[in-house]
């Protein structure tokens, strides 16, 4: 569960690095709170997939690059390239975000 907790934090700060700092979600008094938010609203989206996107998302949150990902799982470098772009795009839908293909 930890590699896959680092994958949250790191998507967390991702979100919050698209948004202007300091402007709060919907709901949010502070920033504190909409970090919160982000958080909790990631943690249900992970939950929502698959546990081979949860595992494949945590891997390369870890740091993991799509050769050592590929190694770990048997698949080419390709197949983990295109397995992680689904992935992200699955995460996104449940995020409610627009796609950026």
């Amino acid at each position: 569960m930890g590699q896959v907790q680092a994958g949250i934090n790191l998507a967390v700060d991702h979100m919050r690095q698209r948004r202007w700092v300091g402007e709060p979600r919907d709901g949010a008094t502070s920033s504190h709170e909409a970090g919160v938010l982000d958080r909790i609203q990631l943690k249900a989206a992970m939950t929502r997939l698959s546990r081979a996107d949860r595992l494949l998302l945590a891997m390369r949150a870890a740091g993991l690059n799509n050769a050592e990902i590929g190694a770990v799982q048997g698949r080419s470098t390709d197949a983990i390239k295109m397995a992680l772009h689904r992935a992200l795009r699955r995460l996104r839908a449940e995020l409610g975000e627009a796609d950026e293909d």
